[in-house]
């Protein structure tokens, strides 16, 4: 969702864009669990203060009907239910120690640019490929 921004309500002079400094804020807001959890209350209480989610929705990056939402969700099962929980989906197929050997692999990819796994040979170049024909 796109943020609008209303310079005639903020006279300050920025060092920082402002652009930058709201994109900033909304990836630490969104960063983990806590963030986000923190970042809802902190929306259901602008709308409790009286701010109308469709308002609100314009400086938050947040849909009016995400914001009404939470609202609902806090009235009926309290602040605590604003928090994020796991969401249910299909087992993972490969270990920890798979994915962690996977990683590594990637990571720390021994072998040197231009040669081919396995192989002490340089992949083939452009060069040797018969009358300038090229891969499509």
């Amino acid at each position: 969702m796109q943020i609008i921004r209303d310079d005639r309500m903020n006279s300050r002079k920025w060092i920082r864009p402002i652009d930058e400094l709201l994109d900033e804020g909304i990836a630490i807001s969104t960063k983990d669990p806590e963030s986000k959890y923190l970042f809802r209350v902190a929306m259901v209480n602008l709308m409790l203060a009286g701010m109308p989610a469709k308002d609100l929705a314009k400086y938050s990056g947040v849909s009016a009907r995400a914001l009404a939402a939470w609202r609902e969700k806090a009235d009926i099962e309290g602040f605590d239910s604003l928090k994020a929980s796991k969401q249910a989906g299909r087992p993972a197929v490969l270990s920890d120690s798979q994915i962690a050997e996977i990683k590594d692999v990637l990571n720390n990819n021994p072998d040197p640019p231009g040669t081919a796994r396995g192989q002490e040979r340089p992949c083939p170049s452009t060069s040797s490929w018969p009358m300038g024909w090229t891969p499509p």
